[in-house]
């Protein structure tokens, strides 16, 4: 479990508390549409700015809207300077996939001040800002910190065989696939220049196949595990929960005999397909154990070709799959709820959506294998209900 309420404490060791660091995130912070990858800048923001004098934050600004976790949250860290640039432009963004991520140049001519400071580089995909920054820094990565956001690399291939398992190919399948050998060498150069790696996942579940062991052989001297902002958010934003206390789930009433369950996401990913694919599979044969008639609320971003895929294969099972779209009131959304599924079947950082539920829902959790491999050091020994495979 663990043992501090701040993920970024191990960065005190490099840069004392009285420091100025630099925040870079891959998104616009400001931007009203949030995902995982916005939620896990701004929780990162919010925690170093609970350890630093001060903290600015470069990302790079579409829009002048705003969100509630910067109007409501940040807006009490005073410590924080926002500093706005524009995206990254030119043949080399477009070599190195740093399009729409921030401007190095930019960066320059705006905050000068700031390159003396101490830099968190957030995510892969500012690959252009961090060599730009390296070269300038004149070849020394010893202010130069990286958090992962999770292997860019990694996150794509799984995409690539959920899309070929499930048959269904997005616009940018094609892409994904040929920008694959940039993509490892993007990975492998935020990874070796820089002092030190901030890792969303914990070590037992990075250490859990032979590529995690391999990255562990190589890098694990110089990462930090178990550096996942909403987590350590989820967790410390509930007065009530201790950070150290078990996320312990209630078991499945079966004595119910017909129970509804939901999940809630973006479902047009492949590795959301996948997953629920899978997990049709599973709760089939759950329900046909315990005797249970589920109806499934699927409720998120969705397709018409999503919504025909998934309703060949449920006609073909016991599970009634009823399609919501978007809710307007989330809350009420759970709160109608007997379960909660989380049917992501693959990715390479801390799925958002898993976490949130583990920390915040007081209702059973059915979670694919892959959620499992990913978050069960966070939520140890929880009566969540894994999937045993995915098919």
């Amino acid at each position: 479990m663990l043992k501090n309420s701040n993920p970024f404490l191990a960065l005190l060791n490099f840069c004392p508390s009285d420091s100025s660091v630099t925040y870079v995130s891959p998104e616009d912070i400001r931007s009203s549409k949030m995902s995982g990858g916005h939620l896990e800048a701004l929780c990162d923001i919010y925690f170093l700015s609970k350890l630093y004098k001060s903290v600015a934050v470069v990302y790079p600004s579409s829009s002048a809207s705003s969100n509630h976790f910067v109007d409501n949250i940040l807006v009490s860290c005073k410590n924080i300077r926002y500093c706005p640039v524009s995206t990254a432009s030119g043949n080399l963004a477009i070599v190195l996939l740093s399009l729409n991520r921030p401007s190095f140049a930019s960066f320059c001519k705006l905050y000068p001040d700031l390159l003396d400071s101490f830099f968190v580089i957030g995510c892969h995909r500012n690959i252009l800002f961090h060599l730009q920054l390296f070269i300038y820094l004149s070849y020394s990565a010893s202010n130069i910190f990286f958090k992962s956001y999770g292997s860019i690399f990694l996150h794509n291939l799984d995409n690539i065989v959920a899309s070929i398992r499930v048959c269904i190919y997005p616009r940018l399948f094609f892409a994904h696939l040929f920008s694959a050998p940039v993509r490892i060498l993007t990975d492998i150069f935020s990874l070796v220049y820089c002092k030190q790696i901030f890792i969303t996942r914990a070590r037992q579940n990075v250490t859990n196949n032979p590529m995690g062991n391999l990255y562990h052989y190589i890098f694990g001297s110089k990462t930090t595990y178990s550096c996942s902002g909403p987590f350590y958010f989820f967790r410390s934003s509930k007065g009530d929960l201790p950070l150290t206390s078990k996320l312990y789930k209630p078991a499945v009433d079966i004595n119910k005999q017909f129970i509804t369950i939901g999940s809630l996401g973006d479902n047009t990913f492949p590795t959301a397909i996948y997953g629920i694919k899978s997990m049709l599979i599973f709760l089939d044969a759950y329900s046909q154990q315990n005797n249970l008639s589920i109806t499934w609320n699927i409720a998120g971003k969705i397709t018409p070709e999503v919504i025909s895929k998934v309703s060949s294969w449920s006609k073909r099972l016991t599970i009634h799959v009823r399609f919501l779209g978007y809710v307007d009131s989330v809350d009420d959304f759970y709160s109608r709820l007997d379960a909660y599924v989380v049917p992501v079947s693959g990715g390479s950082a801390m799925p958002i959506k898993a976490l949130e539920a583990i920390c915040k829902l007081h209702v059973p959790l059915f979670v694919t294998q892959y959620i499992e491999n990913s978050c069960s050091a966070f939520y140890g020994d929880s009566n969540i209900i894994a999937c045993s495979k995915l098919r």
